[in-house]
């Protein structure tokens, strides 16, 4: 089945170095404390769960279920995640994670194969597509951005055309992006100092234009 949907990725910064210095029991008990934060701000708002990939969360919106405003739950969340790991350090400490946690998060748009894949004893739920791929690297791309939170322009102008109203801090029009090939617009949402333009309605609770501190 195809549909037009919202891929959202989100990835912990630095985690496969910081883990190789911790004990396998710590690692586990802090993804649980990651995935048991994040999760839920998915899910609120009609996302769906692909897959955990490690420390990453790959979610779609529309996928699973039709909606009116799927890129703007996406984009709505992307926002509440930052907020929402921000606000939850002293967990992740508490779980062992030395220093603050932070995440990369990126949303793209477009169209998706929806599927089963597997054998009969081990199947699982997946989506396929140009949209993955691309999430996926604008993702790693926050890095050299600067930013914690991207998206696609197109997949951005969409959230906006339903309803929400959150300003990127940039368009940046023509950008290259590492391991794709040709390059895309992308809208940088939110800065590595948690520097935005606008909140939004039904969002967290954001302290004047930052959401970390």
């Amino acid at each position: 089945m195809n549909v037009e949907a919202v891929v959202l990725v989100v990835d912990i910064r630095g985690f496969s170095q910081v883990a190789s210095r911790l004990p396998p029991e710590t690692v586990m008990r802090i993804l649980s404390c990651y995935q048991g934060v994040v999760v839920p701000v998915i899910q609120r708002r009609g996302g769906g769960i692909d897959k955990f990939l490690g420390d990453g969360i790959l979610a779609t919106f529309g996928a699973l279920a039709p909606s009116q405003t799927y890129a703007a739950d996406a984009l709505a969340v992307a926002m509440e995640i930052i907020a929402v790991i921000n606000a939850s350090q002293t967990a992740f400490a508490d779980a062992g994670w030395p220093g603050k946690i932070r995440v990369g998060v990126a949303m793209a748009s477009g169209e998706l194969t929806i599927g089963v894949v597997g054998v009969a004893d081990r199947l699982e739920y997946t989506v396929i597509g140009t949209p993955v791929n691309l999430a996926a690297k604008l993702e790693d791309a926050n890095k050299g951005f600067n930013t914690c939170a991207i998206a696609a322009a197109d997949t951005y102008e969409l959230a906006r055309n339903q309803g929400i109203r959150v300003k990127a801090l940039e368009i940046r029009r023509d950008a290259s992006i590492p391991r794709l090939e040709a390059s895309v617009d992308v809208a940088l949402l939110v800065n590595n100092e948690g520097k935005i333009y606008n909140a939004f309605s039904n969002g967290p609770d954001l302290a004047g234009n930052h959401i970390l501190s």
